[in-house]
């Protein structure tokens, strides 16, 4: 199987002519699926017409003929620190055209988020898992789980996440890092997320935000936690996904706020919160150490089809 990584926006090129042409066509295209996706129409920003289904949990379709489609491809987003304040960074965003043969089954997969560490617990955050697209004869889409939140005894960095020796700290975007050490990030996967943010230990300790799709988390200060970086615009339905979860900071210190596109935001005496449910997000972290990290959030894919 290949794999399609490229984001690109809406359909172009000889894609996009192939879309008219199946648009105007009497037979409509269609899929038929299994998993229970939601159905839905909407108007892209380019003016065009598009029937979505939408995926929250493991399914597959089947299209009616050879044609184009645009596909969302969302990683689930990593979890966040306790005690160290780190951010959790989103899952691996994927927005690409796909040219799909008629009566080839392609399985979809969704990514779960990344559980928070435990309260008092300086354990590295989980990392979310991988959303895909697969058909053992055609390309596929593969969107990677987002880093989790390196936690404040954590000492690897700049890592890559998907690999079983590697899982610290790396995804799709990298999860933010912790006050116990201002030099340590998670590195964001090439053309699929952002780094992390580097925490701060001068006047008080803040976290670094976890990396959203379109920026990377910023860094905490001595004024506070760095937030959660920026998710992205989907083009189709103009809503945001794959934000970075918030740094949490100690007392006297700005909380970091979740990314747009689903990042939980950071705290200090109460958990950090959870990334928001399909989209990706990244888990918000902890600082104090009295209550666990946000959970990141699940991933999601969507085919919209033109009409």
């Amino acid at each position: 199987m290949s794999v399609v990584t490229a984001n690109t926006g809406l359909l172009g090129g000889k894609y996009r002519s192939l879309a008219k042409a199946q648009a105007s066509s009497t037979s409509a295209v269609a899929l038929t699926t299994t998993g229970a996706p939601t159905t839905s129409t909407t108007v892209g920003t380019d003016g065009q017409l598009y029937t979505l289904y939408t995926w929250t949990g493991a399914g597959s379709f089947v299209p009616n003929a050879t044609c184009a489609v645009y596909v969302l491809c969302v990683g689930g987003g990593g979890g966040g620190s306790s005690s160290g304040g780190a951010g959790g960074g989103a899952g691996g965003y994927q927005a690409v055209t796909l040219r799909v043969t008629n009566a080839i089954t392609y399985t979809i997969a969704i990514g779960g988020g990344g559980t928070g560490s435990p309260a008092a617990n300086n354990a590295t955050c989980n990392r979310g898992t991988s959303s895909t697209i697969s058909a053992t004869s055609d390309a596929g889409v593969f969107a990677a789980g987002g880093g989790g939140g390196l936690d404040y005894n954590n000492t690897a960095s700049m890592y890559y996440s998907e690999a079983t020796t590697v899982l610290i700290g790396g995804g799709g975007s990298g999860g933010g890092g912790s006050h116990g050490s201002t030099t340590r990030y998670g590195r964001g996967i090439l053309g699929q997320g952002n780094n992390g943010g580097t925490s701060n230990t001068t006047t008080r300790s803040t976290g670094g935000g976890g990396g959203g799709a379109a920026a990377a988390g910023a860094n905490g200060t001595a004024a506070g936690a760095g937030n959660g970086g920026a998710g992205i615009t989907w083009n189709v339905n103009t809503s945001v996904y794959a934000g970075g979860g918030g740094g949490g900071s100690a007392s006297g210190g700005t909380q970091g706020a979740g990314g747009s596109g689903g990042g939980g935001a950071g705290n200090q005496t109460a958990q950090g919160v959870d990334g928001t449910a399909n989209t990706g997000g990244g888990g918000g972290g902890n600082m104090d150490g009295s209550n666990r990290g946000g959970n990141g959030g699940s991933g999601v894919v969507i085919i919209a089809i033109p009409r």
